[in-house]
């Protein structure tokens, strides 16, 4: 999985840089999310490629990251460039109840600082 790291406003950002399906190994990200942690860079965004769809292993991936995250005081941030990506994100930020936790961008520029 290709994924650039950069920083902004506080924030780490995992910019996911190709399209994810349901046999996507989100495994790397979890790390990356890990290590970010245990160096206490504790606010992370992640980038989703402007084309790709949310499966299972990355919704799973945003809840394990986001409980890590806030395990750790951090807050969790996601990025999505385009109109469908933010609308199928919202959808499931919500069913998941987190839609008050993570906050949805729609770039880095919008990220607090």
């Amino acid at each position: 999985m290709l994924i650039d790291c950069s920083s902004k406003n506080g924030y780490q950002i995992l910019r996911i840089k190709e399209e994810l399906s349901y046999k996507t190994d989100v495994n790397k990200i979890q790390v990356i999310i890990d290590e970010c942690i245990k160096s206490r860079l504790n606010n992370i965004a992640i980038f989703f490629f402007p084309n790709g769809h949310l499966y299972t292993p990355p919704i799973r991936l945003l809840v394990q990251s986001y409980r890590t995250i806030s395990a750790n005081n951090g807050k969790m941030a996601v990025i999505a460039p385009s109109e469908e990506m933010m609308e199928e994100i919202s959808e499931i930020l919500k069913l998941l109840g987190l839609a008050d936790k993570i906050a949805l961008l729609r770039s880095e520029d919008e990220l607090p600082s």
